[in-house]
């Protein structure tokens, strides 16, 4: 049974389909254009770029579009200290490293996701 949709309504159950049509094409177009900012800051298949999001949809959203990029995605933990962090992004190199907004550590390209990518249109990220 669908929670989102009354019981026996058809007009409802289309409403929903309608709804689950739109979210999913929304977050397309969100992988789309993120990847495309991506390939704009010069990320490109083989390249390195680390993620340092908290769960969202934001954060699946990056890794789809790290992936249609062709990158390779190096995966970090946004509760690290900085430190840690910038041991990894020293060992390994990215292109560039997402991570929320306020919260760039020294060392690496960071980009804030939401704001970078999303935001700001197509490869006009905030590095710091």
């Amino acid at each position: 049974m669908r929670t989102c949709c009354a019981a026996g309504s058809s007009k409802a159950v289309n409403g929903c389909r309608a709804s689950t049509l739109s979210i999913r094409l929304s977050t397309c177009r969100a992988v789309r254009q993120r990847a495309a900012s991506l390939a704009d800051l010069g990320v490109g298949p083989g390249s390195i770029v680390g993620i340092v999001l908290e769960d969202s949809i934001e954060h699946v959203v990056m890794l789809y579009a790290v992936a249609r990029a062709g990158a390779v995605i190096l995966p970090m933990d946004c509760r690290w200290r900085d430190n840690e962090k910038q041991r990894l992004a020293s060992h390994f190199e990215p292109a560039a490293v997402m991570v929320e907004p306020d919260a760039a550590f020294a060392g690496a390209p960071c980009i804030a996701a939401e704001q970078g990518l999303a935001r700001r249109g197509r490869g006009h990220g905030s590095r710091a």
